[in-house]
């Protein structure tokens, strides 16, 4: 699970926070283990890590495949209610369906601001691309 300072709170994490309860679940598998199981759906094992740090929220066709492979790996129904017995009755959602919902939250929540560092002087040139908003500042100076 990827540390707060990788992965802020909001609803990617929560959505990874998720992920990662199927992950662990399923005995912590090595990436490799997940190749099999995800040979039918073209899921990369790099797209299953990328998912399960956080650095991705990917197709839902992808994440429904990682998903399924870790709940195969570990027996777990995941079309069984989420909230079995007498937890939080009101809530009959499926593990599918929980998961599905906090991916939609994560993909609709706005994307979070960058911290532009803003030069002192406008007109002094810098190295830094992050400085320059990624873009660089213009030059007087010919291409070639």
């Amino acid at each position: 699970m990827p540390t707060s300072d990788e992965l802020p709170s909001g609803q990617r994490r929560n959505f990874v926070e998720e992920l990662h309860h199927y992950y662990r679940a399923a005995g912590r598998p090595v990436l490799r283990d997940l190749e099999q199981p995800l040979k039918k759906s073209a899921v990369s094992r790099e797209t299953a890590r990328r998912l399960l740090r956080g650095e991705t929220l990917s197709r839902w066709t992808s994440v429904q495949a990682v998903f399924e492979a870790l709940c195969a790996i570990s027996k777990i129904d995941p079309d069984a209610t989420r909230w079995g017995g007498e937890w939080n009755n009101d809530d009959d959602r499926s593990s599918r369906q929980y998961l599905r919902d906090l991916w939609n939250e994560a993909v609709d929540e706005p994307p979070r601001t960058a911290r532009v560092h803003r030069l002192d002087d406008p007109w002094a040139t810098s190295t830094s691309r992050q400085a320059q908003g990624g873009y660089g500042i213009p030059s007087d100076e010919p291409p070639f």
